[in-house]
């Protein structure tokens, strides 16, 4: 979606909140305008937007894609306290149970979900590198 764009930076902490709510409320708007049937969410952050979004805003729920590029907890880790560090943790093995496809870009995310009881695809998003330059 072009016209999302809220400007921030990496390492804020909890400052971040109030940015990741303006884009959560400008995407939420747009989509309510597209109606989409499916709604692709990158990382934790937004698989609540994209959650919120099914649950508010579509009688027809659309299905909701989960793309966890990382483990968002281990991520974040040096940026947040432990109390905060575990919410993160408890809503990353609760939310993606609501999502209609989890994906994983590696065998051992897709096995960190599916030990938390998560059903995760693995679709690798690397390319190997050639033998000569």
């Amino acid at each position: 979606m072009t016209g999302t764009r809220v400007r921030s930076r990496r390492g804020r902490g909890l400052t971040q909140l109030p940015f990741l709510a303006l884009a959560g409320a400008r995407m939420i708007r747009k989509l309510r305008r597209r109606r989409p049937d499916v709604i692709h969410a990158v990382d934790l952050p937004m698989l609540v937007v994209a959650l919120a979004a099914r649950l508010f805003l579509f009688p027809a729920r659309p299905a909701v894609v989960y793309d966890a590029f990382e483990i968002y907890q281990v991520m974040v880790a040096h940026r947040f306290p432990r109390p905060v560090l575990a919410v993160i943790g408890a809503l990353e093995r609760a939310l993606p149970r609501r999502a209609s496809l989890v994906i994983a870009p590696g065998e051992a995310r897709a096995r960190w979900f599916t030990q938390h009881g998560i059903d995760a695809v693995c679709v690798p998003n690397w390319v190997d590198a050639p033998d000569t330059a």
